[in-house]
């Protein structure tokens, strides 16, 4: 049943082999050499033990890191202006729940639109009613319709840290759908599981949530 909020945009399909790229380049010669001939072909009849050294003594200049980094400060130069009433002054120290201040998090929004083009703000709400933001960079903004304007579902892939064990860490992915839908906007959260026993993985959904504000369904994503 989940698996259709696990498909992904074409347009997404296209782009994802571009925006690694451009992550690879922002961080450097570290994350370029890991690549090996995806960015440094073998030269004619090179063997591996060649090559390795060949690919040791390369160097790559990252113009990029230092473009995008200068581009931010230029930008960040004088703080930014950020009105908003005083209840609401105490959240710009803790914008998203993660202890980080807004400025911060804005610069850390414009590093992602210089690197990639795109990056996506989520307005959330903690069940005691404090409202927080959560960012997502391209690669995890999997799939998207807009109709007439409106944004009719948004899915996102994201990571989840789960301890095992006390000190045993296991990486889990899992699927946020958002859902504009008859009775307001749903939140959908998923994971494929794998059976042992049967040798069979399915799509199960953890959550489905209507989303509400002051106790009203919303009518648009908060996206």
């Amino acid at each position: 049943m989940a698996s259709k909020y696990m498909n992904s945009h074409p347009l997404y399909k296209d782009y994802i082999s571009y925006w690694e790229r451009c992550r690879d380049c922002y961080k450097g010669q570290d994350a370029i050499k890991l690549k090996g001939p995806e960015y440094l072909p073998y030269l004619s009849e090179q063997e591996n033990q060649e090559y390795n050294s060949y690919k040791d003594r390369a160097l790559f200049l990252n113009t990029f890191f230092r473009t995008v980094t200068g581009l931010v400060g230029g930008a960040m130069r004088k703080p930014p202006i950020i009105s908003v009433p005083t209840s609401m002054e105490p959240y710009l120290e803790d914008i998203d729940m993660k202890g980080t201040h807004i400025n911060d998090f804005i610069r850390n929004t414009l590093v992602e639109l210089f690197i990639t083009g795109r990056q996506s703000l989520v307005v959330d709400q903690h069940p005691s009613g404090r409202p927080y933001l959560t960012s997502y960079v391209a690669e995890n903004f999997v799939n998207w319709h807009t109709d007439n304007m409106i944004n009719r579902f948004a899915v996102f892939c994201e990571e989840v840290d789960i301890i095992k064990d006390k000190f045993e860490h296991e990486t889990v992915e899992q699927y946020r759908a958002y859902s504009l839908e008859e009775d307001g906007v749903h939140v959908y959260l998923m994971q494929e599981f794998y059976d042992e026993e049967t040798n069979t993985t399915s799509n199960v959904i953890l959550e489905d949530n209507i989303l509400t504000f002051r106790g009203m369904e919303l009518d648009s994503i908060p996206v």
